[in-house]
């Protein structure tokens, strides 16, 4: 967030007649990597416009750490993410009720921010341009001094005061990297996992997850939903959920028993 607010300063300082050049902050956007790929791909190298380098190697980079380990970028790294949580803290201290829709309403509007990976990936393909830059918040929050974001001045001023009820409503709803994140997080080496012996099933991992996921009804939390913030790992009393490498299940805690002193599992 402090980066993003710098990049604002900057260009509201320079203004766009400036001849000092400041990075615009589509070149700090990962998802632009990927909405350009097909193009990138099908042309030997041509970018579509307003993508370049800079978006492929962070596009690249997303996908190492989402291979590595999962949603993190979601949960640790991304801006918008850490500002829905702040503007939900801030609905909570003005003693606003948080809001969670009906289970069938909520599980429908999950679909959609795939609905928005499609077209903005297929539109960018076949118009050649960037069509997803004209309602994303993220550059309505990096440059809102900067003419021309119309569109997504209003998606992001929505988004924060629906963030001040439902906990995160665009990464629920409408982040197609997120969505696209999601799916790749399904290949990812490192998992949260739930040891069944020591959980109470207290539900409070439920309770605490930002992103409504059934923590509790998991042994390995593989689902799309999932960011990997941890949360629910530090609010298990038990320490019974941990992030762990696929297949490393935990080994029985070993204690000293007089048996021909030796040392027996638990």
């Amino acid at each position: 967030m402090l980066f993003l607010a710098k990049i604002a300063i900057e260009k509201g300082i320079a203004g766009e007649e400036s001849a000092v050049f400041v990075p615009s902050s589509e070149a700090y956007s990962p998802f632009g990597g990927f909405e350009g790929f097909y193009k990138f791909v099908t042309t030997s190298g041509l970018f579509i416009a307003h993508t370049h380098w800079s978006k492929v190697v962070l596009a690249a980079a997303v996908l190492l750490m989402v291979l590595a380990t999962k949603s993190t970028f979601c949960g640790w790294i991304c801006p918008f993410g850490a500002l829905q949580e702040w503007t939900g803290a801030a609905g909570r201290a003005l003693g606003l009720k948080r809001w969670v829709p009906p289970m069938w309403a909520d599980k429908a509007a999950r679909y959609f921010k795939y609905v928005v990976l499609v077209w903005a990936t297929v539109e960018a393909g076949v118009a050649g341009t960037m069509v997803f830059r004209d309602v994303d918040p993220f550059h309505a929050l990096a440059e809102p001094l900067t003419p021309g974001f119309a569109g997504s001045t209003v998606v992001l001023i929505i988004t924060l005061l629906a963030s001040t009820v439902v906990e995160r409503p665009w990464c629920k709803y409408a982040c197609p990297l997120g969505a696209l994140i999601g799916l790749m997080g399904r290949f990812s080496l490192v998992k949260i996992e739930r040891d069944a012996a020591s959980c109470t099933s207290c539900g409070l991992c439920d309770r605490k997850c930002p992103m409504q996921v059934a923590v509790s009804k998991s042994y390995r939390i593989a689902t799309t939903e999932c960011n990997n913030c941890l949360i629910c790992t530090e609010a298990c009393p038990n320490g019974s959920l941990e992030p762990r490498l696929v297949g490393m299940r935990r080994q029985p805690e070993l204690k000293m028993v007089g048996i021909g002193g030796k040392t027996h599992a638990a």
